[in-house]
């Protein structure tokens, strides 16, 4: 914990000093977050990638063991590794699918950026091209977020 304190510490000595912030998702109002909440957040960054590793497989096995609703009400299994899901959880980020796809929106920003303002038709091009490299994976890549009731839906 003394590393974290240590990073936290550097931040906050800053000149101006650094803060940590999240945003409220309701107000959309940016507050500070707690230490408790920075130190674990930092310790989170600072595990090893194989410890990150067995994060994302314990998620992936708990996510698969929950039961999910598609759109046209038959049951499925939850989400797998080619998925892309959005939401606040934060095995997100280390999920396979996030990765793949953070990969190629990377691969494909400078081209975007090159297109400047005015050039929507050009840019939702690119957009679709990511979408299209996610849906053609083998199983399928889906697009899916956490309802109210906790089941992923597309």
């Amino acid at each position: 914990m003394m590393i974290q304190r240590s990073i936290i510490k550097a931040v906050k000595n800053q000149k101006p000093p650094g803060r940590f912030l999240a945003k409220d998702s309701e107000s959309h109002r940016w507050f500070e977050v707690e230490d408790k909440k920075v130190i674990q957040k930092t310790a989170q960054a600072l595990r090893p990638e194989s410890r990150q590793k067995m994060v994302v497989a314990k998620m992936m096995a708990a996510m698969a063991a929950k039961r999910t609703d598609n759109v046209d009400g038959r049951r499925s299994a939850g989400p797998h590794p080619h998925d892309v899901l959005f939401g606040r959880i934060g095995e997100t980020n280390q999920h396979p699918g996030n990765v793949y796809w953070r990969e190629l929106v990377k691969d494909h920003k400078v081209e975007y950026m090159k297109l400047g303002k005015h050039r929507e038709s050009q840019k939702r091009m690119i957009a679709l091209r990511i979408i299209k490299a996610i849906k053609d994976k083998e199983p399928p890549g889906r697009f899916l977020k956490m309802d109210g009731s906790h089941r992923w839906v597309e």
